[in-house]
């Protein structure tokens, strides 16, 4: 599959596996440091910022010189979005799972902050990632307003996210951002922080709230959280009380709770909310409020280079409202002029909360006669969700294996299971082609056997004589 093998760097299309042979030189932090390094001095710029001076006392001038030949060779020119989509692509795998984080494309950011940003206003992004949005922002704020790039940093702009490595990286792109347009500060006093934003106070430190609220969200399912977080999440949000939720969703509560009276929300998000039953008690909450303003639905069209997530952008504000504005992308030429899209107007009331069929009015009538003929699938079978295991990290294997074992790690300890105990699991997640069901090598511990044509928990008595190893790992974790 070309595309996901191919990366667009800022309009270089380029092999994936010619950025991926840097990353197996060399270490995350020399090509992340070695990238800013060629960056300032291929545009000749002097600066005092003490982030960007320790970057520059680092002495990897080899490395720094083998990176910039690789991108010379390939045609890239290091400019802010190339480092910014650097920087998204050198995450390490286990942060990305945890994170949920993803590239935002450059057209995104720029709808949503034109659609949310009118005036001098206080902008936060609460999972910041590496700066895409606050970097749009601070753009925005200073086209509309004049105002000093560094001052809109220092009064307009804050951010949070739970990598500490997304925090220290935003702060080098705004530093680069002001510096490029030149404006520079020994140091500038950022509004960033590290902190999971889901159960941080943002309240204590900014009680007037925020005027603008964007970001694109963490699409990670709940169960690959630390339990304690998980269970405060629960309790702390009714948008994620029930269900095997996605962690995007909480962000629509947490971003209304934070707004004052007059603000905005941008989000761009998966667009299962729409439908899926862990999603219900935000459609509830959406319903209730009438806080939806706008919603573009990107359809079947892909906007994240190698991963398949079909998303939406929805624009909320504080003053309720009955009708919302909605339209669907059909064609990946729309998404060059997404300001002149036309909308149908969309009644909250019309709207059933099990299932929010969105359409175009052309779309209902069509939809109303394929609805009334036939027999509903629901009426012909059962249909249940997939695997739902509330802690994949644990009952889902990489597919290693030492000698006739699979390994399961926990706690940074490998633990041995049997191989009869697990099964060949395929996540449609991760599908990109047919062939990659025959290919994937991902088990799932499943300790049940079949009893009567129905499958039980295998007891404790017989986990413990047949599969021994597994016992073992279960009693640990």
């Amino acid at each position: 599959n070309n595309s996901i093998n191919t990366l667009n760097l800022n309009g270089v299309k380029v092999k994936k596996r010619d950025v991926d042979l840097l990353l197996s030189k060399y270490s995350i932090k020399d090509i992340e440091t070695s990238l800013i390094k060629i960056f300032l001095e291929n545009n000749n710029l002097k600066t005092k910022n003490e982030i960007l001076l320790l970057v520059l006392k680092q002495n990897h001038n080899k490395i720094k010189i083998d990176i910039e030949e690789h991108l010379n060779k390939l045609g890239i020119v290091l400019d802010l979005k190339t480092i910014e989509r650097f920087f998204e692509l050198l995450i390490e795998t286990e942060d990305r799972k945890l994170n949920g984080a993803f590239y935002t494309p450059n057209f995104i950011v720029d709808y949503i902050v034109n659609e949310t940003i009118n005036d001098n206003e206080k902008v936060c992004d609460l999972s910041c990632g590496s700066g895409a949005f606050l970097i749009g922002a601070t753009k925005r704020i200073h086209e509309v307003t004049k105002k000093p790039l560094i001052k809109i940093i220092e009064e307009n702009i804050f951010g949070g996210d739970i990598s500490k490595t997304s925090v220290y990286r935003s702060k080098i792109l705004l530093s680069l951002f002001a510096l490029t347009n030149g404006e520079d500060k020994k140091e500038i006093n950022f509004n960033l922080i590290v902190a999971d934003s889901l159960n941080y106070n943002w309240r204590k430190e900014n009680p007037e709230g925020f005027d603008v609220i964007i970001g694109n969200p963490p699409y990670v399912r709940v169960q690959n959280m630390p339990e304690q977080s998980r269970e405060e999440i629960h309790k702390k949000y009714f948008t994620a009380s029930k269900g095997n939720i996605d962690l995007y969703i909480p962000f629509f509560e947490l971003g209304i709770k934070l707004l004052n009276e007059k603000g905005k929300i941008g989000y761009i998000t998966p667009n299962s909310y729409f439908y899926s039953r862990a999603s219900k008690k935000l459609r509830d909450f959406l319903q209730q409020q009438k806080y939806v303003s706008k919603i573009i639905d990107f359809n079947h069209l892909q906007l994240f280079e190698g991963v398949t997530t079909y998303t939406c952008v929805t624009i909320l504000d504080k003053k309720k409202k009955d009708f919302f504005d909605y339209s669907i992308i059909h064609k990946e030429e729309e998404l060059k002029h997404l300001n002149e899209i036309k909308f149908t107007d969309i009644k909250i009331s019309s709207l059933n909360a099990i299932k929010w069929n969105l359409l175009i009015k052309e779309d209902y009538g069509n939809i109303k006669k394929i609805e009334n003929i036939g027999t509903p699938l629901g009426k012909l079978t059962q249909i249940k969700n997939g695997i739902a295991t509330l802690h994949d990290s644990l009952y889902i294997l990489e597919g290693k294996m030492k000698g006739s074992f699979y390994i399961a790690n926990y706690k940074n300890k490998g633990y041995l299971i049997e191989k009869d105990v697990t099964r060949k699991l395929v996540k449609a997640s991760v599908l990109k082609i047919p062939k990659d069901i025959d290919d994937t090598k991902t088990r799932i511990i499943f300790p049940y056997e079949k009893i009567d044509s129905l499958y039980k928990p295998i007891s404790e008595t017989k986990l413990k004589k047949l599969y021994p190893k597994c016992y073992e790992y279960f009693l640990a974790i």
